[in-house]
């Protein structure tokens, strides 16, 4: 039997907005949001936006979501 991913389904019961300058910051902070959610037995979606500011700079964003099930 084959599993097949489906996106967007599910109640959405938790999100959070991860946003930050460093890449290393950035990826900490993901980690920590998505393991919070399994742990609380939700399903993970993420949203990644990079933003580049005019200086140059990239400032890293995620929408992190939390569903009941898929």
């Amino acid at each position: 039997m084959k599993s097949e991913l489906k996106m967007d389904t599910g109640k959405i019961v938790d999100t959070k907005i991860v946003n930050e300058d460093s890449e290393k910051s950035f990826q900490m902070s993901l980690n920590i949001a998505i393991t919070e959610m399994q742990e609380k037995g939700l399903y993970v979606e993420l949203k990644y936006q990079p933003i580049v500011r005019v200086s140059g700079t990239i400032k890293h964003m995620a929408l992190v979501i939390g569903r009941n099930e898929y």
